[in-house]
């Protein structure tokens, strides 16, 4: 029951429930970079196989490969754009909930840790384009015929 006395309704969310839908989303965004990373060794690895071999890769199939890689990451940017605003709204509904009780506003707080937010910003205006122009021109050097 609720303070008014009527009964909860059915689609309202609780506070266990988005605190559980915030850590989900937040296990999928680690397991988003988990894959993205997968995906740059294995990039890699191909690349060094290839390599070893005598035939190279001529410079169309060199920039072929950068650009699927490129294209890749911005397709995985987007798709972590719109997983960073879902967790950043359960979060914010989280932290809405926790003010209705006093132990929960004293462990979550008020409103969202301000550093959590430009954390995810950082990843997601920094970090990833630093690491998809390193591993670009890894993947140009690596594919480069060795003189």
């Amino acid at each position: 029951m609720q303070p008014n006395g009527t009964a909860p309704r059915k689609d309202a969310i609780t506070f266990e429930r988005a605190l559980s839908l915030a850590f989900d989303y937040g296990k999928f965004i680690a397991q988003l970079w988990s894959y993205y990373i997968t995906l740059i060794v294995g990039i890699i690895g191909w690349l060094v196989t290839i390599r070893g071999q005598a035939t190279q890769l001529d410079w169309f199939s060199r920039w072929t490969v950068i650009v699927a890689y490129l294209v890749i990451t911005a397709i995985f940017a987007a798709v972590l754009s719109a997983n960073h605003r879902e967790l950043i709204k359960l979060m914010r509904v989280v932290h809405m909930l926790a003010k209705d009780d006093p132990d929960l506003l004293e462990i979550y707080g008020a409103r969202v840790d301000p550093q959590m937010l430009r954390l995810l910003r950082l990843t997601l205006c920094l970090v990833l384009p630093v690491v998809a122009a390193l591993v670009s021109v890894f993947i140009f050097g690596i594919t480069t015929k060795a003189r």
